[in-house]
């Protein structure tokens, strides 16, 4: 796809030059088309058929005849359309006769007349054969073919049509054959009385046309068909990606079958008369012409026409996380199943609640409530999409019903009621555990909800749309700069989760509470781009743009930086430090302009979208570095924004209201943060709060702070909404609270757990959460001091925090794998508002399965390929980790493939897949002794269904590498 320009100028050419040709040379009409007399003539000894033609347009008038050679000996085919007109019944002898007089002429004089006439004469020149068509007949032949070609382009139009259910798939095909056409006919213009045998265009050369017609749409039904096919299957992949791949598959499938016929055809021509070889070169010109134009362009003028060919494609997040652009169908769909799959949410509510409603079985009735509640969860339409959880919960639909169930209560600030599922759900699962922390919080936001004294009053600002309108930053003299996905943005793409267009920057007029698109063209693009963070009064900025390669299937965002130069702004550059395959955003930036905060989803991080920091240096910016465990926690946190030494930010792993809640934190005088503080309601809620900004600053006015955020919450216009926030001065001034000693006591509290599987026994059963593995022992290492201990019943090993110091541990107890954790106490600081802080480490080990094969996650290829890919060395480096660990476990690398491809293929790719990870383990120091690398390609599917009936799910289960402990 990335080449189509050149194919396109490539075609272009050609067809110019087919029309120049056939404008200035014509064509070698055989009888067939132009009428008249023509005979085949057998001569005694070799001639010449030059001096045949100049002696014969004597004889005929001046009319000259169309003279070449049969390969047959010393043959020669003569048309004339000489008295074609004459309808007497002597014209035809008078033809013969003059015919006779220019051959006896040029034989020497003494041939036989009779003798000449007659077609089985034997060692004389004589006729052999001879044919008559009338002008009338000719117009006939020629209009017949035209309706042949027409009725054959109309009837392929209407088939690929029917069969793909899209104009553009039809429109495509036609156009392709169009091309290949008028690019044979072309040949055959500007190569007749080139080339040393006919080239008429007769009805022989008619039937090679629509020969070519049907072999060339046949090659384009096969890569439409695999590009349909890969649509379904590779969902997660760029469009050109996806074409070019469904292209790919089948290049050796059409090359092979093009060598195959043309073989076939060259052979023909070769051996064949010479009444054979026109007929023979046109098929050779269309089969290689029709090859090309099925790849080069029926595709890429179906996939130009196809804005929404993106039809399917994996779950993403949010837009307000970041902003993975795929494409949304805009095909009208029956099934809400399908309308489900293709993100198409308020499309699928409303089938999906007519099919709950036909639906007799219970348990159908909670697939489909289910699948209703997810869609309104998509929408952020909590009160909905709570009563689905619960009815498919009801219906049997399982502990997956209830856990959302629990969450969307949570969201929709039901706490009372989310406290009693959450319960429910640890009950369930057998774990009280892992719900502990979610029923604290829901008990901590119903205090707020009661708390009289509010820091802020609330209000929606005027600017907003009924699209998405998020992240605002305080942009120069009353100005925001925000993002938003309303219809103003550029690019005519759907952004895929939305449904809406891609995002762009706006600029919202504070005074006016108008907004318009950021008048940046360095920085809006056809692609998404938002969060940004203006510096140096203006003349430099930092935002967000989410891109890929055409190599690469998935969008990852990218930090971008541009810098004002004179009137103009310099194209934007990634910063420096970003890795590949890994996500950064939301960049916030000190006053002085020399520090930068961002989030990123390193999985080098403490867990999910971290913040970071880095410094300018001179010759550019240093190593990021990860903000501490007082900030950063295993759950989200991001849009960090800036005031001073306070930094605000989003998060939904400290305690809050619903999803994420806006914090914030102050640098003290040690230079370590302080405790996280939760803004509470108004400002936060059940739904997503997040993009904090500050705008003005009075402490001593009436008002004394003036914020806009962000926000799902309901009520809105759109699916994000930017409210204003004011802090006003308290009506009743706050006591002062008398001074006190202060104790500052760090403590952390260190659990050991185990993974609770849906089937005991089976590790890649569904994950139902996690559990305290009594008896486990914990060796913990500080400053060259090393202790054991062994934990309880409930896993939890508490000790006091020492400065800043680095504890070490390692977690163990037979029959499970050991793992290893680090804790650093540096930049936890002390709060005098929170003294006594505590913080969690959680160690989760696994069980050791022996022969049984594990499915390693997040371990992907490219295409055709088996090198190990950046974002799959985590997942590979873990493992280095746990051998090393756990010296005494053999393993081996397993890799499948699904049904799909041949099984030889399959089996070497493998193979060389799996040899690649044991590669990379003894990289990372792992022995080789202890690695077994075996591919199983297709031969051992994880589902076994028969291929053409697997579903995508299915092949992408069997599509796995996994590990197995053999001792």
């Amino acid at each position: 796809m990335g080449n189509r320009y050149i194919a396109y100028f490539i075609s272009g050419t050609l067809i110019l030059a087919a029309l120049i040709g056939i404008g200035t040379r014509g064509f070698e009409l055989g009888v067939d088309f132009k009428g008249g007399y023509s005979y085949n003539v057998e001569f005694a000894q070799p001639v010449d058929a030059q001096s045949v033609r100049e002696t014969l347009t004597t004889s005929f008038g001046g009319a000259t005849p169309v003279v070449k050679a049969v390969n047959t000996q010393n043959t020669l085919n003569i048309v004339t359309s000489y008295k074609i007109d004459d309808s007497s019944p002597n014209a035809s002898e008078e033809v013969i006769a003059k015919l006779f007089e220019g051959i006896n002429s040029v034989s020497g004089g003494n041939l036989d007349f009779d003798k000449f006439k007659k077609t089985d004469s034997q060692g004389v020149t004589h006729i052999t054969s001879s044919t008559k068509v009338g002008a009338t007949v000719a117009d006939d032949i020629k209009t017949s073919a035209f309706y042949a070609g027409f009725f054959a382009l109309l009837g392929i139009f209407l088939y690929i049509l029917i069969r793909f259910n899209k104009w553009q798939y039809s429109f495509g095909a036609v156009a392709a054959l169009f091309h290949d056409v008028l690019i044979t006919l072309g040949v055959f213009s500007l190569l007749h009385g080139v080339l040393p045998f006919s080239m008429e265009v007769d009805q022989a050369f008619i039937a090679a046309i629509l020969t070519i017609i049907g072999y060339s749409i046949n090659d384009t039904v096969i890569v439409f068909d695999r590009i349909r096919e890969y649509l379904r299957t590779y969902t997660g992949r760029s469009k050109d990606q996806v074409l070019n791949d469904a292209i790919n598959s089948t290049l050796s499938r059409t090359t092979m079958t093009s060598l195959v016929t043309l073989f076939t055809v060259v052979v023909l021509f070769i051996f064949g008369g010479g009444s054979i070889k026109g007929f023979a070169f046109a098929i050779v010109v269309g089969i290689t012409v029709g090859t090309y134009s099925s790849i080069f362009v029926a595709t890429p003028l179906m996939a130009e026409l196809s804005k929404d060919i993106l039809s399917f494609g994996k779950k993403t997040e949010p837009s307000k996380f970041f902003f993975l652009p795929l494409l949304l169908s805009a095909q009208k769909i029956k099934d809400g199943r399908l309308a489900f799959e293709r993100k198409q949410y308020s499309v699928a509510v409303q089938l999906l609640e007519k099919e709950y409603n036909k639906e007799k079985t219970r348990v159908e009735r909670g697939k489909l409530a289910f699948l209703i509640a997810e869609s309104y969860k998509n929408m952020y339409k909590s009160p909905q999409s709570v009563s689905w959880y619960q009815i498919a919960y009801d219906n049997q639909y399982g502990f997956e019903a209830l856990r959302e169930y629990a969450y969307a209560l949570k969201r929709n600030q039901q706490y009372e009621e989310a406290i009693a599922a959450f319960k429910e759900l640890g009950l369930e699962i057998g774990s009280p555990y892992e719900y502990r922390k979610e029923i604290t919080a829901c008990q901590i936001a119903q205090g707020w909800l009661k708390e009289k004294q509010r820091d802020f009053q609330v209000a929606p600002s005027g600017f907003n749309s009924n699209h998405a309108d998020y992240a605002p930053s305080a942009m120069g003299d009353r100005q925001l700069v925000f993002t938003s996905d309303r219809s103003s943005a550029q690019g005519d793409d759907t952004y895929y989760w939305t449904g809406k267009d891609f995002s762009d920057l706006f600029v919202a007029d504070l005074k006016t509470q108008t907004a318009a698109p950021l008048d940046l063209p360095a920085l809006n693009t056809e692609r998404n781009e938002g969060a940004a963070v203006f510096g140096a009064g203006g003349n430099e900025v930092f935002f967000t743009r989410c891109y890929t390669s055409e190599k690469r299937s998935d969008q990852y965002c990218k930090i971008l930086y541009s810098r004002k130069e004179g009137e103009s702004w310099t194209v934007p550059m990634p910063l420096p430090f970003l890795k590949d395959f890994v996500n950064y955003g939301h960049p916030a930036l000190t006053a002085d302009g020399n520090t930068l905060y961002f989030c990123s989803n390193d999985p080098d991080g403490w867990g999910g979208y971290d913040l970071y920091t880095t410094e300018r240096l001179a010759d550019g910016w240093s190593e990021p570095g990860l903000l501490s465990r007082a900030i950063n926690t295993p759950g989200n946190e991001q849009f960090p924004s800036l005031d001073g030494d306070t930094l605000y930010f989003a998060s939904d792993g400290h305690p809050g209201m619903g999803g994420l809640d806006i914090f914030k934190i102050f640098r003290m005088s040690d230079d370590n943060w302080s405790s996280p503080y939760n803004l509470k309601p108004p400002v936060n809620s059940g739904a997503d709060d997040f993009g904090f900004a500050i705008t003005e600053r009075s402490p001593e006015a009436e008002t004394q702070l003036k914020a806009y955020f962000s926000s799902n919450r309901e009520g809105g216009e759109g699916g994000d909404d930017i409210y204003l926030a004011e802090k006003r001065k308290p009506s009743v001034p706050l006591p002062e609270e008398p001074e006190k000693t202060i104790v500052y006591q760090l403590f952390l509290d260190v659990y050991v757990l185990e993974k609770i599987f849906r089937q005991a026994d089976d590790p890649n059963s569904a994950l139902l959460g996690r559990k305290p593995l009594e008896g486990a022992q914990l060796r913990i290492a500080e400053n060259g001091t090393a202790t054991s201990h062994i934990v309880g019943a409930d896993g939890l090993l508490s000790l006091e925090l020492k400065g800043n110091a680095t504890y070490s541990f390692v977690a163990s107890r037979e029959g499970y794998w050991n793992k290893e954790a680090v804790f650093s106490a540096a930049g936890l600081g002390r709060d005098p508002s929170n003294p006594v802080r505590r913080f969690e480490l959680e160690i989760v080990l696994d069980r050791l399965y022996v022969d049984k094969e594990i499915t390693l996650e997040n371990i992907y290829y490219d295409f055709d390929r088996w090198d190990i890919r950046p974002d799959a060395e985590p997942t590979l480096e873990q493992l280095a980790k746990d051998l090393m660990l756990n010296p005494g476990i053999r393993i081996r690398l397993g890799s499948h493939t699904d049904c799909r491809g041949a099984t030889r293929y399959n089996q070497e790719l493998a193979q060389k897949r799996a040899q690649s990870a044991v590669d990379y383990l003894i990289s990372k120091g792992v022995s080789p002794d202890r690695l077994l690398a075996a591919g199983f390609g297709e031969e051992s599917p994880a589902v076994d269904c028969i291929c053409a009936d697997c579903t995508e799910a299915e092949h992408q289960t069997n599509r796995r590498t996994t590990f197995t402990i053999i001792e």
